[in-house]
């Protein structure tokens, strides 16, 4: 079952690779600086790890300023139900070429292949879709994503998703079952993929890239990527960053509790951070800058971790898909018994349907998540033995998942956000990167970037 149920990066689009080996760690000796200066990096999610780590090598002076009290940013593994459970990033997105899997490899971290095709789909009504309606659905859905592919490389006209998807199906009337199976897949194949609503998405969202072969999972947990870039670096932890001075004589940072000087920064602050205005830069960004902040959006995924006290449900089976309602908020679970060796199950919400989400208690979200596999499941399935619920848009860290480009928004807009301020301040993080946003490889590439930028200046 293709191109219905999945999270791979940008499957309606050709795959180009653009990054060499070269940015593996241990691909090459880095040339030592015969100028060090001292650069403070705001932020120890994977961008700014990978930003001190180059320039740590190069001998260089460097500090990571995190707000967290722990390290890795969007990048979470989490241990209380037992088991190494990532309530951000999980996925290493194509693992061929991609530099997420230099770094596995160099760090010797397993990985498990995740296969999107091994889903059971049942309707409203509880019921399992047989394989011929699976593929009669999969075939429509299929011709829809062909168009509204054409229309993105096609048009100079900025529309959203939904709007193109309109365009296609012009003409055609859905009855009330068919817009439901359409809602359902139009979450599971991009509204969960961008975090964003189909209304709210421009259609040039799909100028990003991606890298081939298949996604992987950590069974261990993301954080061991973070954990081992982390090592020998000088990490300020829970130093929230209020204000941001820069000057021809060097850069001032200030904290809640301390300042630190520098010869340069670079800043990796979240795009949500960046739009709320909590951070201050002095004197102000450039206009440039601070309309690219505007337009581009941040998204929203979330996941509900649920720990039974043992399977009800097929064990070696990947996912299972609900079309019941409200669409968006647990439609989609995923079966970590296989990764972790525990009856867990993993629910994804996405964007709206997800902020709403966040406004009940625990308690609520797993009532409701439990109407939902009831549903399919039958009613006499156990409770839950521990739930973990993942709050990113109310994590003021974050204010939000990753970024996406809406209508009004375009790739250069991340360009922009990317660039230099009078060769003090330096900016990465994954809406920084025109070509992979929202990825851990993409800020990953960003720090690289941004600490090569400042060698350069250096040199």
């Amino acid at each position: 079952m293709n191109q219905i149920l999945h999270y791979h990066r940008r499957k309606f689009l050709k795959l180009c690779l653009l990054v060499s080996a070269s940015t593996a760690l241990g691909a090459c000796r880095l040339a030592q600086t015969t100028t060090p200066k001292t650069i403070l990096i705001l932020g120890a999610g994977i961008a700014g790890l990978a930003a001190g780590h180059e320039l740590t090598a190069r001998g260089h002076t460097v500090i990571l300023i995190e707000g967290r009290n722990r390290i890795g940013g969007r990048i979470h593994t989490h241990h209380d139900l037992g088991v190494p459970v990532d309530m951000g990033a999980s996925w290493i997105h194509g693992v061929r070429g991609n530099p997420i899997t230099d770094l596995r490899d160099e760090f010797d971290i397993e990985t498990r292949p995740t296969d999107y095709d091994d889903v059971i789909l049942f309707s409203a009504a509880g019921e399992q879709l047989t394989e011929r309606q699976i593929g009669e659905y999969e075939a429509a859905f299929n011709d829809l994503l062909a168009e509204i592919e054409a229309i993105a490389a096609e048009t100079e006209q900025d529309i959203s998703v939904a709007t193109a998807i309109e365009q296609v199906l012009s003409g055609e009337s859905l009855d009330a079952e068919e817009q439901r199976i359409l809602d359902y897949l139009l979450f599971a194949a991009i509204e969960s993929d961008y975090a964003a609503r189909v209304s709210d998405l421009s259609i040039f969202a799909f100028e990003d890239r991606g890298f081939p072969g298949n996604d992987h999972l950590f069974p261990g947990g993301y954080s061991q990527i973070v954990d081992r870039l982390a090592e020998g670096l000088d990490i300020r932890l829970s130093q929230v960053v209020h204000q941001v001075k820069y000057a021809a004589d060097g850069i001032t940072v200030f904290t809640e509790g301390e300042t630190y000087q520098g010869d340069f920064v670079i800043v990796t602050l979240p795009l949500g951070v960046l739009k709320s205005g909590k951070v201050t830069f002095s004197p102000s960004l450039p206009a440039s800058k601070q309309a690219a902040i505007q337009r581009l959006e941040m998204g929203l995924l979330d996941k509900t971790v649920l720990k039974f006290p043992r399977a009800f449900w097929p064990e070696q089976t990947e996912f299972f898909g609900f079309m019941s309602n409200p669409i968006g908020e647990n439609s989609l679970f995923m079966n970590l018994l296989p990764v972790v060796g525990e009856p867990i199950l993993l629910g994804f919400s996405a964007a709206d349907a997800a902020r709403q989400m966040e406004q009940r208690s625990d308690e609520e979200i797993v009532a409701h998540a439990l109407e939902v596999l009831r549903g399919a499941f039958g009613v006499n399935i156990p409770e839950p033995v521990g739930m973990v619920q993942s709050r990113w848009a109310a994590d003021p860290f974050t204010l939000g998942s990753y970024s996406y480009t809406p209508v009004g928004a375009r790739r250069a807009d991340r360009v922009i956000l990317g660039e230099s301020v009078a060769k003090k301040l330096f900016f990465a993080g994954e809406a920084t990167h025109p070509d992979y946003p929202a990825t851990v490889h993409g800020a990953y590439l960003s720090g690289i970037r941004a600490a090569r930028e400042v060698t350069e200046l250096v040199s």
